[in-house]
């Protein structure tokens, strides 16, 4: 515009376009009417096609929009049936929300297994391991007596209080 200015003077203003023409003020009236309700609704007979059923054609991204949407509600139903649901719900209600999603998305994989590991109890520790057949017994290896759970590994075992 400033090369143009240059060379001509340039105005701009705005100019009602619809206001006062019969044809634009009468399609405003009808379109008011037909806001009010349907009583004011144009008869079927004189509508197309696609508009005599009961809605109104979809746009992809509607169609879209309706999919995911029915896609979500169906696999939380699924979820909650699931026999890991309560188990995963009781660690933490937010765990497969988007707010753990987003929480983790910067962190590395192997990170977010730890924390997966330390959320649900199934850290690769003796009382665990004990539980699924893999050690002989839930002590801690260094503390006669006490099970080597993720509450003992990190806060209380003597010996991993240096590290």
């Amino acid at each position: 515009m400033q090369k143009l200015a240059n060379d001509f003077n340039v105005t701009v203003f705005w100019v009602p376009g619809h206001s006062n023409i019969h044809s634009n003020e009468e399609a405003n009236k009808q379109a008011k009417k037909a806001a009010e309700g349907r009583q004011n609704n144009s008869p079927q007979a004189w509508l197309p096609h696609y508009l005599c059923f009961n809605s109104l054609p979809l746009s992809i991204s509607a169609l879209k929009q309706a999919h995911r949407q029915s896609t979500q509600e169906h696999w939380s139903r699924s979820w909650s049936k699931s026999p890991h649901y309560a188990r995963t719900h009781s660690i933490d209600p937010n765990i497969l929300h988007c707010s753990f999603v987003k929480l983790t998305k910067s962190y590395p994989k192997q990170l977010t297994g730890l924390l997966m590991c330390l959320h649900t109890h199934h850290a690769p520790l003796n009382q665990h391991l004990h539980r699924i057949s893999k050690s002989l017994t839930p002590s801690c290896p260094h503390c006669p007596n006490i099970d080597e759970n993720i509450h003992h590994f990190l806060l209380t075992c003597p010996h991993y209080q240096q590290e």
